[in-house]
């Protein structure tokens, strides 16, 4: 096609459905049902451009033909860079301490729940000054708070969020939580601030979840952990449901169980998305392998979309970008005033070398930067050259620190990965032709 020339950042991938064109840079999907397209990789776009205007527009309007003068590398350059380098928004994740009322046999912080290891009312006053004084009113605030559990922490929750609320002309609020404290007063509270959405974890059945989210003292927390999300789901709140999964748990819980407990007690009415994540532990790498794990979970989504479960993809296996902890302007403040870049900086083995200055002095924008730069998937060649960097972005920050960097799973699993989110975009039917290429494009 005159004037344009195929992006170097489409993939073809060889599935059961047939052959699917992905886009990295645009996330544009494309299927091909032509069974007699028979050539290299390289010349499909330009084969499917040459069958007339029909094609060539979708194959533009999804990225996969852009104009000859554009740089695409530079494109992704500057998106990654606005978002690394914009100060126009801070990130804050607030860990009100490592004290919890559950006692999580997977839980990266272990189980020295420590009365002393929590938010204290001096120090929740201090973190509101440091924030005060950082960052001006016209900065854009999203503030998370974690734990532990954090509604240990009600009420310094309460009052940080009251006094920043009437500082930051833009803010907004998240939670993750374990569910267990959550009533109707937590309820209207976090409706009022019009929190973003709430998070919490219920790792399938009832028998399976209370064998491993158990309360301190004993005794499973699975029916007090669906009564909160109804209070939430009553309240119109959204609520973001993890789920973690091992190989322990494909081997113990039964998918259509699982699935049918979950059609039975939540309200789809209500805004409310689930989602899955491998179990992982700093130091222990992923507790179940990485194939594995891209099986089960494409086995589970494809159920889940089966039933119409909604799904949040994007926590999963299709990431949207950098991380929020590459940010210049993203920080995890401790229950002590302590600043990092990351919340698992917190179990690492050498978390002082993770600090960033505290509350009191401030924040050591050099080794920030330092920090930044050292991370920059640009600087190497071979995350440069690579077709998944717009959506990877060079992959985890706590990965590359540690040096044990590893590619997104999209890249090594694309074949399965890649038909799921057409699926789940709603691109995909396995009964019609009526929606894929070979007529026309989508």
């Amino acid at each position: 096609m005159e004037g344009y020339k195929v992006s170097r950042y489409t993939t073809v991938h060889k599935t059961r459905y047939g052959l699917i064109l992905f886009n990295t840079l645009s996330c544009g999907l494309l299927k091909i049902t032509d069974d007699n397209v028979e050539v290299p990789s390289a010349e499909i776009v330009p084969l499917l451009a040459a069958r007339g205007p029909a094609h060539a527009k979708a194959l533009v309007e999804h990225g996969f033909l852009v104009k000859n003068y554009v740089n695409e590398l530079a494109l992704v350059k500057s998106r990654l860079y606005r978002s690394r380098y914009g100060m126009a928004t801070a990130t804050i994740t607030i860990n009100t301490g490592l004290a919890c009322n559950c006692h999580c046999v997977y839980c990266y912080e272990g189980h020295e729940h420590s009365a002393s290891s929590v938010l204290t009312h001096e120090k929740a006053s201090d973190i509101v000054d440091f924030l005060k004084k950082e960052f001006s009113p016209t900065t854009k605030l999203d503030l998370t708070f974690v734990g532990g559990e954090p509604l240990i922490c009600l009420e310094h929750i309460k009052r940080i969020h009251s006094e920043l609320k009437g500082f930051f002309d833009h803010m907004s609020l998240s939670i993750s939580t374990n569910g267990i404290l959550i009533n109707e007063d937590v309820a209207m509270f976090l409706k009022e601030a019009q929190v973003k959405s709430v998070q919490i974890s219920i790792d399938g059945v009832k028998s399976y979840h209370d064998k491993k989210r158990a309360y301190v003292a004993g005794g499973g927390t699975y029916d007090k952990v669906i009564a909160s999300v109804k209070v939430l789901q009553e309240a119109d709140i959204p609520v973001l449901v993890r789920t973690h999964v091992d190989q322990d748990f494909m081997d113990n819980v039964n998918l259509q169980q699982w699935i049918e407990a979950i059609k039975t007690t939540f309200d789809f009415t209500k805004p409310i998305w689930f989602y899955i994540t491998p179990i992982q532990t700093p130091g222990n790498g992923v507790k179940i392998a990485d194939g594995k794990f891209v099986d089960h979970m494409v086995s589970i989504y494809e159920a889940f979309m089966e039933k119409e479960i909604p799904l949040n993809f994007d926590h999963s296996f299709m990431p949207s970008g950098l991380c929020f902890v590459a940010y210049e302007n993203s920080f995890s403040i401790t229950c002590n005033g302590e600043i990092y870049k990351c919340w698992n900086d917190l179990t690492a083995d050498n978390f002082n070398d993770r600090n960033f200055g505290n509350i009191y002095d401030g924040i050591n924008r050099e080794k920030v930067i330092a920090y930044t730069d050292s991370i920059d998937a640009l600087e190497s060649a071979e995350c440069r050259a690579c077709v998944y960097l717009p959506v990877c972005s060079g992959g985890c920050p706590e990965y590359i620190v540690s040096g044990s960097s590893k590619c997104t799973h999209l890249k090594h699993y694309s074949e399965k990965i890649i038909p799921l989110f057409m699926q789940y975009k709603g691109h995909l039917s396995e009964t019609t032709k009526s929606k894929h290429m070979g007529d026309q494009c989508e």
